[in-house]
């Protein structure tokens, strides 16, 4: 997406890239801080954590965008905006996908160092004496139209394997997910109750433990899920917009 706006900006555009740029960063992360506060629902207690609480319960340390409390586990979320080469985008280059796969890795660092906080002390991000969690499940968000199959996914598992990064007991393997992934993932959680802890147990037991989150729900039948609410308001809001451009004649 991010190479279009570019390819559309042209030379003229080379001011105004930059703040662009920045505004669909701030907008992407913003984004998926509301699909995870939609996805947890509503509890009298916090569940979702963003950068801003993370950084001030963990000051000086390298932390992860979100962090959510389920209970029993908890899922730890680093987000990129970082668009991905054109060479791995198309498939034509493993230079580009290997500079990427480098990009990924780091992002899991982020989350390591985080879980290894919640485990040694939640108190300072929760406030309060929390039960001893035993499962951990590190989430990398690409927001910049990344290819995620199995090939990239195995790829990326076995490089941190091969580092040790993720890799102590009770973390789940690390899963790779775009803004489509989540829009799944919330319309599970507000059509059929599913919390993302036990999508991601059960993927991992299916045939689609290497492929995308969205993949594996497609798979399950009978397949009937809608939009949830709040995208399927977005959407109305889109084409209202455009309906009354296109009455008014003023659809520029």
């Amino acid at each position: 997406m991010w190479y279009d706006i570019e390819h559309g900006l042209g030379l003229a555009g080379r001011k105004t890239t930059p703040a662009i740029r920045q505004a669909y960063n701030e907008y992407s992360e913003r984004h998926i801080g509301e699909v995870f506060q939609s996805i947890t629902g509503h509890f009298q207690a916090q569940r979702v954590y963003l950068d801003k609480h993370l950084k001030k319960a963990y000051r000086g340390s390298s932390v992860a965008d979100v962090a959510v409390d389920y209970g029993d586990a908890w899922v730890v979320v680093e987000v990129t905006t970082t668009p991905p080469q054109r060479h791995t985008v198309n498939a034509s280059s493993i230079t580009g996908l290997e500079r990427d796969v480098e990009m990924i890795i780091a992002e899991a660092g982020q989350v390591s160092e985080t879980i290894n906080h919640l485990r040694s002390h939640p108190a300072r991000l929760t406030g309060r004496p929390g039960m001893r969690v035993k499962e951990f499940f590190p989430v990398i968000v690409l927001a910049e139209g990344f290819p995620i199959n199995f090939i990239v996914m195995g790829i990326v598992r076995d490089e941190l394997s091969r580092r040790g990064i993720l890799q102590e007991p009770g973390i789940a393997l690390v899963e790779l997910m775009t803004l489509g992934d989540l829009d799944v993932i919330e319309a599970m959680a507000e059509h059929r109750g599913s919390t993302l802890p036990d999508l991601l147990r059960a993927k991992a037991t299916s045939a689609f433990w290497s492929d995308s989150i969205k993949n594996f729900v497609l798979s399950q039948p009978p397949y009937d899920l809608k939009r949830c609410a709040r995208v399927a308001a977005g959407f109305n809001r889109f084409f209202s917009y455009v309906k009354k451009a296109i009455e008014s004649g003023d659809l520029r």
